[in-house]
């Protein structure tokens, strides 16, 4: 009798022992499947913000004279990006009739905004530093007539008259106010383009 009650005793003892590694297992599984789960969010979390910056917004339009393409990447608003362009083309833009420069350009004298004139001291500056970039080339590059109908070489003696009007002395700013002197024609080009990229910037 105290032999079977032993056995029993035992097969209790062993089922228990058991019941208990089965809980252990079971809590091990558990633990090791949270952290899978958690593992894979992270991932699909990391992967949507990774094709998010990597999937640029894109927009298009004609400013300055030339194609435009802006490519965006993360959650910056791209209308307020084409906005700033097209808003700063309106004022510097030698061949829009509306513009400041154009008005500048055929009176010879106009109040500017503070962009207009902060590109206008800048060009200038810029000029008179490298020589490189002159913003009151517009007569010879009129001559050319690139955004006309009929683009054309100017002859030589033509460029040598236009040539008479370029130079930065022909430039002058009195608080709002400018005045061309002497023919000059603005045209701020590339001066222009890298402008509103800073803007853009900003």
């Amino acid at each position: 009798m105290s032999e079977r009650a032993d056995n029993a005793a035992e097969n209790k003892k062993a089922q228990n022992e058991e019941s208990r590694r089965l809980k252990r297992r079971a809590a091990l599984y558990l633990a090791v499947g949270a952290v899978l789960i958690i593992a894979g969010l992270c991932v699909m979390r990391y992967k949507g913000e990774e094709d998010k910056i990597n999937s640029p917004k894109s927009a298009q339009l004609y400013a300055m004279d030339a194609p435009c393409t802006i490519k965006m990447y993360g959650d910056g608003d791209i209308s307020a990006v084409k906005n700033c362009i097209t808003r700063l083309d309106g004022l510097l833009n030698a061949y829009d009739e509306n513009s400041e420069v154009y008005k500048l350009n055929e009176f010879s004298a106009w109040e500017l905004s503070e962009d207009t004139k902060a590109l206008t001291e800048q060009s200038l500056q810029l000029c008179e530093k490298y020589g490189e970039v002159d913003p009151t080339m517009g007569r010879v590059i009129d001559l050319w007539d690139i955004n006309g109908e009929n683009p054309k070489v100017p002859a030589q003696e033509d460029i040598d008259f236009a040539l008479e009007t370029v130079g930065t002395e022909n430039v002058r700013i009195d608080g709002k106010s400018c005045t061309l002197l002497n023919g000059a024609k603005l045209d701020f080009g590339a001066s222009g383009k890298g402008f509103a990229l800073d803007k853009v910037k900003e």
